[in-house]
């Protein structure tokens, strides 16, 4: 069920979200609003289009209450919007199209190195996993 909004409805939306300036988010609110390359009113635009590109599909169907078929189109338009943003990633940063550079054992492997980085350095006592036998799922 879509929720609620008059038709001719010209009242205005007010978004704030305040990030750290040196976490992760505030850093990509840095580069947004206070690079020399662009205006703060430019790089608000571009990261409110990174946004509505992903979500907007999403509040199609719950707000506007549109038709399948009509959200189905919103969807294609977001994906080839979001394939944009993909492809300018890679060209800046020269990753090839095929690439999967890191799969998910290799993130899992990073993981497992940092946490052993992590006992090393604050002598925390390591605990060696059991194997677990080979039955142990058929009783679950």
């Amino acid at each position: 069920m879509p929720l609620s909004i008059r038709q001719k409805d010209t009242s205005r939306i007010q978004f704030a979200y305040y990030a750290y300036i040196a976490g992760p988010m505030g850093d990509v609110f840095r580069y947004l609003l206070r690079n020399k390359a662009h205006s703060t009113h430019k790089g608000k635009k571009m990261g409110l289009a990174a946004i509505a590109a992903f979500w907007r599909p999403f509040s199609a169907k719950a707000v506007l209450g549109l038709s399948d078929p009509e959200v189905r189109a919103i969807a294609l338009t977001s994906i080839t919007e979001l394939q944009q943003q993909i492809e300018l990633i890679r060209s800046t940063f020269n990753i090839p199209a095929a690439s999967r550079e890191l799969t998910r054992r290799d993130i899992e492997q990073m993981i497992e190195e940092s946490l052993n980085a992590r006992r090393s350095i604050n002598q925390e006592p390591t605990v060696q996993a059991l194997p677990l036998p080979d039955n142990y799922n058929t009783h679950r």
